[in-house]
Order: C-alpha cells, then structure tokens, then sequence
C-alpha cells in the first residue's frame, strides 16, 4: 500500500480557525459519488482489485458568498454482497 504524502498545509483545525478568522462565517458542503472501476491509480492506492467499486467523499469549504476556500477528498472501497 502507498504511504499517504505529508499534508503540506499542517493541522486542518489550525487551517479552518485561521479561514474562519479571515472570511466567516464559513459553509461546508459534501458531495458523495461511487466510482464502479477506479482508474488503477486509486487501485492501487486503495490497494484495491481495479473491479472494486469506490466511494469518494468530497468537503467543499467556502465562504457565505460561495468562494470555494477548501477542498478536502476521501476515498473508501466497499463489497457489495450478492443474495
């Protein structure tokens, strides 16, 4: 499995208190969307079979006029069971 990279931007509490200071208030949204066959490099840092379908889970932060400040992406894998 592939490490995870360093955040470059430090502790996201730190992040959002010095992005609420500055622009509050602030909105946050999530956006969800499956990928049936992800490309193989989510695959593979997933460490995933490429037929496994993934859920990829999207936190938009923006300010009260809509300027998106922030974008944070998940992704997880899950089976689904045939009956």
């Amino acid at each position: 499995m592939i490490e995870p990279e360093p955040n470059p931007y430090g502790d996201r509490a730190a992040l959002l208190a010095a992005l609420t200071a500055r622009y509050r208030p602030l909105e946050t949204h999530t956006r969800y969307r499956v990928i049936t066959h992800p490309d193989a490099e989510l695959a593979t840092e997933l460490d995933l079979d490429p037929d496994t379908p993934v859920i990829q889970h999207r936190r938009l932060t923006q300010t009260a006029r809509g300027r998106l400040l922030m974008t944070e992406t998940e992704a997880a894998s899950f089976e689904i069971e045939q009956v």
